[in-house]
């Protein structure tokens, strides 16, 4: 004969067994799924324009393409923490940054977060001579300038003083960084219909290693489709450069 006494509480015992050990055993439900890992964005755009006599520096910088309140992005000795939606900009003397090696960090503090890139700038250089200076005949003109280290490409620029409103068409080549002269064509100092344009005509050289963007301040029009040099930590890109010191020709049709 069977005891229903003796059934009940052990039917008890290994219902409060069960319930305990599905508590216990199946705990995925109060696992927490890990954060995912930021992901940092930013752009390098340095440029020592000698024309200009000074250093523009621009940078951007995002978490998770949001701006970082406590972000800050250091060129060498020189650090930025402010920016206006993402974008740290600089003016800084020539001597701020060296022909060769420089150091860009990006660092966030609330992240632990910091990430240096090296950045190769062109040394110094410029023009040493241009024949014919006046260029009365509308002749070919030879440019020959001094080769800049630790440059990849020279981006070469002849633009009118008073273009565009004169009707004149810039003139522009990229040529490697052993070259060190050019002829400039007669017909960079002639409309579209082949009339010669009086004016003087800036020469403007920039050496870049890598790749090149425009800046604030730029002088003088930049071709589309200019290289620049992928980082990937932060991902983004970096151009820099060197600009000469610029030289003209006058033009007397």
């Amino acid at each position: 004969m069977i005891s229903f006494k003796s059934r009940y509480p052990a039917m008890a015992i290994v219902t409060g067994t069960a319930i305990l050990c599905l508590a216990v055993c199946d705990n995925r439900s109060f696992v927490a799924e890990p954060n995912p890992e930021p992901a940092f964005s930013g752009d390098i755009n340095v440029v020592r324009d000698y024309s200009q006599r000074k250093t523009i520096a621009e940078f951007s910088f995002f978490r998770d393409g949001d701006t970082i309140p406590d972000g800050v992005v250091r060129l060498n000795d020189l650090a930025h923490t402010e920016s206006i939606h993402g974008v740290y900009s600089l003016e800084a003397p020539l001597q701020a940054v060296f022909g060769g090696l420089n150091t860009v960090e990006f660092a966030s503090l609330r992240d632990n977060y910091s990430s240096s890139i090296a950045i190769h700038m062109p040394d110094s250089f410029g023009v040493r001579f241009i024949n014919p200076r006046d260029n009365s005949g509308i002749n070919n003109v030879s440019v020959q300038w001094s080769q800049p280290d630790f440059a990849t490409r020279v981006l070469l620029v002849v633009v009118a003083r008073n273009y565009p409103a004169n009707g004149s068409i810039p003139y522009i080549t990229v040529l490697d960084a052993d070259v060190t002269t050019h002829i400039i064509p007669y017909t960079a100092f002639e409309d579209q219909t082949g009339f010669a344009i009086r004016d003087t005509y800036y020469l403007y050289l920039a050496a870049f290693n890598q790749g090149f963007g425009g800046y604030t301040g730029l002088n003088f029009p930049l071709p589309p489709n200019l290289p620049k040099r992928r980082i990937s930590n932060p991902a983004g890109f970096a151009t820099y450069g060197t600009v000469a010191p610029v030289d003209s020709v006058l033009v007397l049709p």
